[in-house]
């Protein structure tokens, strides 16, 4: 039966040509014969022309523009006909309550990810893109209790942006093996397992097939995220299998839907 997977990323693709091209590559790889993953980034009318940078840098900004901005996502996605819908941010904007809002399975590629790695090994270290971004990683560390399962949360560079990453897509290997030189400390400190853990670094690993260092495997966020959505598809149409609608992601009333969702 055909499966439509809503991927809301947290760039604006218009600035980031290289990672758009890498996802959607790496959705045809991945998904299974009648999945479609279609692919969304920012909107303006959420992050009012910041640069993703700007967005996040803190707390109150992120939920100014990215809190909005994935419930609206979340409400469209369900109104076109999504099966399933991926936060594609490894930072996980309000998962709890999307999860709650949602009448679809709602996975995100840093659970996927780090729930995949806990089947292939012990120990998981994240290697990220900067310190800004750790902040947000060990934040979804900490949200699923993981936190004896992952070794660390280690950065490729002090400072780097996604513009910046972007423009690697054309020649990675430098920025792979700056990659690969981040994980081998994650290594030596005692990882079994390495996830690139920010979506566009991500997307840079997996399009080009950097499944491993030194025989320690290197989880696919992308792939993973794609995955787990249509196996919660899986659950819920052959085994029954819902969200908790009595504490955790109790479901809103319809007075409250009718007054507090997004008007059109």
């Amino acid at each position: 039966m055909p499966l439509k997977i809503w991927y809301q990323s947290g760039v604006d693709f218009d600035h980031h040509p290289g990672y758009r091209k890498a996802l959607t590559r790496r959705f045809e790889e991945v998904a299974s014969p009648g999945t479609t993953v279609s692919l969304h980034g920012t909107n303006p009318k959420y992050n009012r022309g910041l640069d993703v940078s700007d967005c996040i840098s803190s707390p109150w900004s992120y939920q100014m523009t990215y809190v909005p901005m994935f419930f609206a996502a979340l409400q469209e996605a369900e109104r076109t006909g999504h099966g399933a819908f991926i936060i594609g941010s490894l930072s996980e904007p309000a998962l709890r309550e999307m999860r709650s809002l949602a009448t679809i399975p709602v996975v995100t590629v840093a659970e996927s990810s780090m729930l995949t790695a806990c089947t292939v090994a012990p120990k998981t270290a994240l290697v990220t893109l900067s310190k800004q971004h750790a902040v947000y990683i060990k934040k979804a560390v900490d949200i699923h209790r993981l936190d004896q399962r992952i070794l660390g949360v280690y950065t490729v560079d002090e400072v780097m942006t996604e513009g910046e990453l972007d423009r690697n897509f054309d020649s990675p290997t430098p920025y792979i093996e700056k990659f690969k030189n981040a994980a081998r400390v994650a290594i030596d400190d005692g990882a079994d397992a390495i996830i690139a853990a920010e979506g566009m670094m991500a997307a840079m690993m997996a399009v080009n097939h950097v499944f491993e260092v030194d025989q320690v495997p290197i989880i696919d966020a992308v792939a993973a995220g794609v995955l787990f959505a249509e196996y919660a598809v899986a659950m819920a149409t052959r085994a029954g299998l819902g969200a908790s609608r009595r504490f955790a992601y109790a479901r809103p009333s319809a007075a409250a839907l009718a007054a507090l969702s997004d008007p059109r």
